[in-house]
């Protein structure tokens, strides 16, 4: 700013605005993918990962349907906690790496591998109260 007598004085005055854009998280839960997600079929996958044949109710010992079918796609390794099996021997079938399981012989333990099928196949009679298996992380002795 200069003044002179009898001149005009201009004031100039320069104003910078710095737009800040701030994006805040609120806190919530934690997003976690599960291994197995169901691709077809009336099984089921509850919220912890767990996958249960079809009408699995261990409280009214339902059975799941003959002829019935699901698949599941597997996402990202984990080992089988098999909480409850109980399927038709010889006939009816929870497959695994290509591998049949059936009547006593449960996939407990098994790591289904990445990017491949876990299926359940029932026959056309004696229906059974099915499974349930669940996720577990891996130690050091799971193979994948």
């Amino acid at each position: 700013t200069s003044t002179t007598p009898g001149s005009t004085t201009t004031t100039t005055t320069t104003t910078t605005t710095t737009t800040i854009t701030t994006t805040s998280t609120t806190p919530g839960t934690l997003v976690v993918e599960l291994p197995w997600e169901l691709v077809s079929g009336s099984c089921a996958v509850d919220s912890a990962g767990c996958i249960t044949s079809p009408n699995y109710d261990p409280i009214s010992a339902a059975v799941y349907p003959a002829h019935s079918e699901c698949a599941f796609d597997v996402k990202h390794p984990s080992a089988m906690e098999v909480e409850d099996f109980n399927v038709e021997n010889f006939y009816d079938f929870l497959i695994v790496n290509n591998e049949a399981f059936s009547g006593s012989l449960t996939p407990h333990g098994k790591v289904p591998a990445t990017a491949s099928k876990i299926q359940w196949v029932a026959d056309y009679s004696v229906e059974m109260t099915g499974f349930k298996i669940c996720p577990r992380p891996l130690g050091p002795c799971d193979q994948v």
